[in-house]
């Protein structure tokens, strides 16, 4: 009795700590403020920084500023809906409340939330790779010398751009 209620007790936490993203992703809409092209390279600002001082052209900050909306469109596609938010929400809960917990299911559900941000890792990637390829040599190469302070500063202790 013992160990299946500690089975139990693990697997809700588990089960809590994994969907409560999802929760706040649910309850907290995206803002018109481009979260995702801001929090692309790992924080807010960050894109924004990363490009302060490689003096973009106005041309290039038209060009970068449409690459983020499309990657914005098309990650609006990508949104659950409601209904699929409310059929998520009943899967959990249905996994959690059950008599046994069911082990594969679970899995599956972290599995199917897994290959989702797979997917949209790629594409982040894809859209920085293309923000990279629209820079000019120097550019590209302040750039590198950017990522460079970055990860020294990072290893230091001390983060930031």
């Amino acid at each position: 009795m013992r160990t299946s209620l500690k089975t139990g007790l693990l697997a809700l936490a588990a089960i809590s700590a994994l969907s409560a993203p999802m929760v706040y992703a649910g309850q907290h809409k995206h803002d018109n403020h481009g979260y995702h092209s801001m929090e692309m390279f790992g924080h807010k600002g960050g894109i924004k920084r990363m490009f302060k001082g490689l003096d973009l052209t106005d041309q290039q900050k038209t060009d970068i500023k449409a690459l983020i909306k499309a990657h914005k469109e098309g990650r609006k596609e990508q949104r659950p809906s409601d209904e699929d938010r409310a059929a998520h929400r009943a899967e959990m809960k249905a996994l959690i409340t059950a008599a046994n917990f069911d082990e594969s299911q679970a899995l599956e559900i972290i599995a199917k939330k897994q290959v989702k941000r797979q997917q949209a890792m790629v594409e982040r990637l894809k859209l920085q790779n293309a923000i990279y390829n629209m820079l000019t040599p120097e550019q590209q190469t302040k750039l590198q010398e950017k990522f460079e302070k970055f990860a020294e500063r990072k290893r230091g202790g001390k983060g930031g751009w």
